[in-house]
């Protein structure tokens, strides 16, 4: 059925809610989370329409509806059973999460098991990677987090971790620099403030360091505060990468013949022409400014 696969990179310029909607915990509005690592996540689902609102709003009057029906299928009306759209789309899973450091103002730290997702995802073989001593931490041979002190450490939030330079997380770093950030900038900035984790530690800071706000509905006959109108919400911080696995078939229905997106190749180039290195809206609160991710486009294998 798929022809054609490919990752699509989604650095978080502004804190992003993919919500759950509702909660019995202190959080009255918390993040999507993975249930067996407990990781950030965004379900499918909300990135597909994401993804669609954006080349909504890039194409032209004539060829929207055709585009459009023929990578994500029929929106609505009679004809949304009878054929589906060419491209799946997975959920958004997380590669790095921004951690406050002692040096180097923050970390984009890591863990084995989420490197190694991606590895089997991107079809990346020549990664030899090493898991970090329970209490240490590896960072690159350039490495702006290290502390001047004898043994070397790194402290993120409360934590000390003694420090090992690995030429291995290098190739890692590289790899994530010329294939998953967009921005200049933050590309390179991946080589010199990458941290992997041990797996419990790193597990521990996606759990309390997201980013937690207070809402508030004001009333507007008083001017103060409406009664039960508080409530905290949850977001991902930004300077987080995620990717979404995608999936590419040739079209259904014959739309694509008619439309220039004949097979799952042209399919695949219109997404890279139109995502990559564009900026997206995604998830809750777009009026405030939440949910701007930064798009890098790449198919398996390598960038190309």
């Amino acid at each position: 059925m798929f022809k054609r696969e490919a990752l699509l990179f989604l650095y978080a310029e502004t804190p992003v809610h993919w919500g759950t909607g509702s909660s019995i915990g202190a959080i009255d509005l918390p993040i999507q989370r993975e249930r067996h690592t407990g990781y950030p996540m965004g379900q499918g689902a909300g990135i597909k329409g994401s993804v669609r609102d954006l080349l909504y709003r890039k194409e032209s009057d004539r060829d929207r509806r055709a585009h459009l029906e023929t990578i994500f299928g029929p929106e609505t009306g009679a004809e949304a059973d009878k054929f589906a759209g060419a491209v799946a789309f997975g959920d958004a899973k997380l590669i790095l999460f921004p951690i406050r450091s002692l040096r180097g103002t923050f970390a984009y730290a890591t863990s084995r098991p989420a490197l190694e997702r991606l590895a089997r995802d991107a079809e990346v073989r020549d990664w030899k990677l090493t898991e970090p001593e329970k209490s240490g931490a590896r960072v690159t041979t350039k490495s702006s987090l290290v502390l001047e002190s004898s043994p070397a450490a790194v402290i993120l939030e409360e934590s000390r971790f003694a420090a090992k330079p690995d030429s291995a997380l290098d190739a890692v770093a590289e790899w994530l620099r010329k294939n998953a950030v967009a921005e200049g900038y933050w590309a390179e900035r991946i080589t010199s403030h990458l941290v992997l984790l041990p797996e419990t530690d790193f597990q521990y800071f996606v759990r309390t360091s997201t980013v937690v706000e207070a809402h508030t509905r004001i009333d507007d006959t008083k001017g103060t505060v409406a009664d039960g109108a508080l409530f905290q919400a949850e977001f991902v911080p930004c300077d987080s990468l995620f990717y979404v696995p995608l999936a590419a078939a040739d079209p259904f229905g014959g739309r694509g013949k008619t439309n220039g997106l004949g097979d799952a190749a042209a399919i695949l180039n219109k997404l890279r022409t139109d995502l990559d290195g564009a900026r997206m809206q995604t998830g809750a609160d777009a009026t405030t400014g939440r949910g701007i991710v930064r798009l890098k486009f790449m198919e398996k294998g390598g960038a190309r």
